[in-house]
């Protein structure tokens, strides 16, 4: 139930809803508190702006981290970078995670995906590029229509040439 984890184990009848395991068997319990869960994360404040102004400088920085290391090998870098490697330089300590755990980064992303024209204040068109199959690097997300998609990768394009 995006944005929030649902498990439940069959065996023992726990319902599990982000870690948190709940006593209610209920379903129309369990439907009332995953509802007001989406409404408090919907509420939240979301600066679309700030945020892909820091994924564009997570991204700088995987590209520099990869450029230094390819240098050596004499590779070719590659423009996208994986999200969870985006990921790794919003959230690089394990506190940070704790703070804002991949499922806030997924629920983040869904909001700046569903935006047509990403741009930088620089300029550079988000590119979010995304898959048909899950694969672990993917984070997968649900549209308004329940639509499902996998995004694997971001890149910027300067538009101003």
């Amino acid at each position: 139930m995006f944005p929030n984890k649902v498990t439940i184990n069959p065996e023992t009848q726990d319902v599990t809803v982000d870690k948190k395991k709940l006593s209610c068997l209920r379903p129309s319990s369990l439907v009332s508190y995953v509802k007001k869960e989406q409404e408090k994360m919907g509420k939240a404040s979301f600066n679309e702006q700030r945020f892909i102004e820091e994924l564009y400088s997570a991204y700088e920085s995987v590209i520099a981290l990869e450029t230094v290391k390819n240098t050596k090998k004499n590779k070719v870098i590659s423009a996208s970078v994986k999200l969870s490697e985006i990921y790794k330089k919003l959230a690089p300590t394990a506190r940070a995670k704790k703070d804002y755990d991949m499922l806030s980064f997924a629920y983040d992303m869904s909001r700046v995906y569903s935006n047509e024209g990403k741009f930088t204040k620089g300029g550079q068109l988000m590119i979010i590029d995304t898959s048909r199959t899950p694969d672990k690097n993917a984070i997968r997300i649900l549209d308004a229509f329940g639509k499902e998609y996998f995004l694997t990768t971001v890149r910027f394009e300067d538009q101003s040439l």
